[in-house]
């Protein structure tokens, strides 16, 4: 990559280097009730064989409130005595869960505590830990069939006064100490073993090679599916079939971590629907779950016609018949070939060009993309990759409409933009929400970019387009250029070891979070103007013009390798058979950037040796009194 540097580069660099100087020295899906009603929160999944890049995407909007603050911030290792318990977040509440002697660092997307005044943390809904395990919680999946809740006496309710596992301790339970994404899922059904759920929801756990989909059914059955290569997945909150041709075989322990019960259950309640072939096999969502409602179905609708390019509902009707249940995963389409930016822009569809266009999305109802999302991320996974690489989460905060997602190692961060955590405990009120203090800047982006009044599709090109055009150039440059990172950073674990990496990378990671927010800042203060003026015009982001608003990511990852060092050597003629011999080592650096060492050494006449300069041994033979015969790096 060539990089061009402009004044607005050296300021990053400036920042970057106040950031070097200090570093050196919950999803909220609430609304689930036992025996029915559920938020709007959208899962989605790509497999290897889907992609173009052979990548897994898997992700997920948080869909709660429009005025719900998402904080992220990085929860450091612990060390913790025998008999040290986890509480619950959610009050009241009685579950507790014994502490491992050592938790493990990770980065997490929380609620705010202004929301949840809870402890130990409030939800931590999506987070990556040092081992590079990820845990996406949750979507709230489907009530439960009458025949199975506890509330009309059926076989198998939910643990009353939420004292059953619940989604918002669900992540922060399996990043403190889950190695493996195998081994999250198998943490989550031991918990459910032996204290029951109090929710039905839908969790993603993955690590460096697999991605693993865990269902909670009800209060003690379950289903982890092991995600597969050749299909893709969708499910906007729906209990899913799940394996293959959506039946789930108990005795496959390798796709599969079941329950005890998940069929003699079903049966007790008289709901089991089996394969007539083979009884350990189960159809779960036939079995345990209600029908679909209308919001979900409208979901239905808008995601399969973003998957497949439909634009009809008669298209749609064609190839999906109207399910009461919902097989999660299907067929991509013909090409294949999706694109790591179409399956961050399938998270911000409300269905336009379509239509069952949604110019209002102002409910939880039909659109992927609507006013409640408080934040939205895709995972990437490329198991090619070390395992220190192989994950990047892109987290988008506030609608991901007329936002940006933002890459990050998150299993090698060790601090992050301030702006993500801030919380004046003094000042903040409900009403400065929507301050541009914090990374809610999207939130007040996105409801100006969306146009005055009501919505309309006309208003969201008058107001939008110019918004959405700048972060469009953004992203796809973000995306490009990882393929750079990726080759720097592996030079970086190899050259100067973990420890080292984690420090340059979270330095890096820090400045383009930054970055990010200092563009979002100029967006709004320009659409706030643009707003006040009303022109007729269409509103443009002056950025644009600048062909080198682009991402610095690379190039401050560059910014950190030497390309190559050139010595050179000099004779200074002294009295007496003494002389002076300066060495200079210049290094040249991937950015462009040039770094010079230079140390004097009194020597003899004709003397031939190894010197130090900065980090480098220099090998300079001498000849007669100013010669020099050789000069090279040893």
């Amino acid at each position: 990559m060539k990089f061009k540097k402009t004044r607005r580069i050296v300021s990053i660099l400036f920042v970057l280097a106040l950031i070097f100087t200090m570093n050196t020295g919950a999803f909220a899906e609430r609304v689930s009730t036992e025996d029915g009603g559920s938020g709007a929160c959208t899962q989605i999944f790509f497999g290897t064989g889907t992609t173009d890049s052979g990548a897994y995407f898997y992700g997920r909007t948080e869909d709660y409130s429009s005025s719900w603050r998402k904080i992220t911030a990085v929860h450091p290792a612990e060390t913790h005595a025998p008999g040290d318990m986890f509480v619950s977040s959610e009050h009241p509440s009685n579950f507790t869960w014994p502490y491992p002697e050592q938790t493990l660092r990770y980065i997490f997307c929380m609620d705010s505590y202004y929301n949840e005044n809870n402890y130990p943390e409030p939800y931590a809904e999506i987070g990556m830990n040092e081992a590079g395990v990820v845990c996406s919680s949750s979507v709230t999946l489907s009530g439960m069939k009458s025949q199975i809740s506890s509330s009309t006496g059926g076989a198998d309710g939910m643990i009353s006064g939420n004292n059953g596992l619940m989604e918002i301790d669900t992540p922060s339970i399996v990043l403190m100490q889950a190695k493996t994404a195998r081994e999250g899922v198998e943490l989550l059904a031991s918990i459910i073993d032996a204290k029951g759920a109090s929710g039905r929801e839908g969790t993603v756990i993955s690590d460096a090679n697999e991605v693993w989909f865990f269902q909670v059914l009800s209060g003690h059955q379950y289903v982890g599916v092991k995600c597969p290569n050749d299909l893709i997945g969708f499910t906007p909150n729906m209990t899913c079939n799940v394996g293959p041709d959506n039946y789930v075989d108990i005795t496959d322990t390798e796709n599969f971590v079941c329950s005890a019960g998940l069929i003699t259950v079903a049966q007790k309640a008289g709901t089991a629907v089996l394969d007539p072939n083979n009884p350990n096999r189960i159809k779960i969502a036939d079995s345990y779950a209600s029908g679909t409602s209308n919001f979900q179905a409208g979901r239905l609708r808008v995601g399969f016609g973003y998957i497949y390019g439909l634009t009809t509902q008669a298209e749609i009707n064609a190839r999906f018949p109207s399910p009461a249940y919902l097989d999660l995963f299907v067929p991509p389409r013909e090409n294949k070939n999706y694109t790591l930016y179409e399956a961050m822009r399938m998270l911000a569809c409300r269905g336009q060009g379509t239509a069952w266009s949604v110019a209002n999305p102002s409910s939880n109802s039909t659109s992927i993309g609507n006013d409640n999302t408080q934040e939205s991320h895709l995972i990437e996974i490329r198991p090619w990759m070390s395992p220190e690489l192989a994950t990047i989460e892109w987290l988008a905060q506030g609608p991901a409409e007329f936002s940006v997602f933002v890459p990050i190692f998150g299993n090698l961060v060790t601090n992050i933009h301030d702006k993500y955590y801030f919380e004046d405990h003094q000042s903040f009120r409900p009403a400065d929400l929507y301050n541009n203090n914090t990374w809610h800047i999207f939130r007040q982006i996105y409801t100006r970019a969306k146009g005055p009044g009501t919505p309309t599709e006309a208003t969201r090109a008058k107001y939008g387009n110019g918004v959405l055009a700048f972060w469009e150039r953004y992203q796809k440059s973000l995306i490009e250029q990882q393929t750079d990172v990726d080759v720097y950073m592996t030079r970086i674990l190899n050259e100067k070891g973990r420890e080292e990496a984690e420090r340059i990378y979270t330095d890096v990671a820090i400045a383009v979070q930054a970055e990010v927010y200092e563009y979002a800042v100029q967006m709004l203060s320009e659409l706030i103007d643009y707003t006040a003026v009303a022109p007729s015009y269409d509103f443009e982001f002056s950025a644009m013009s600048d062909p080198d608003a682009v991402p610095v990511y690379a190039y401050l990852l560059a910014d950190q390798l030497v390309d190559y060092a050139a010595p050179a050597a000099s004779i200074e003629k002294l009295n007496g058979n003494k002389n002076n011999l300066t060495i200079t080592v210049t290094e040249y650096y991937l950015s462009g950037r040039t770094s010079v060492f230079t140390e004097t050494f009194s020597i003899d006449n004709n003397a031939a040796g190894t010197y130090q300069v900065g980090d480098y041994m220099v090998y300079v033979d001498t000849k007669g009194n100013t010669q020099i015969r050789e000069c090279y790096i040893v």
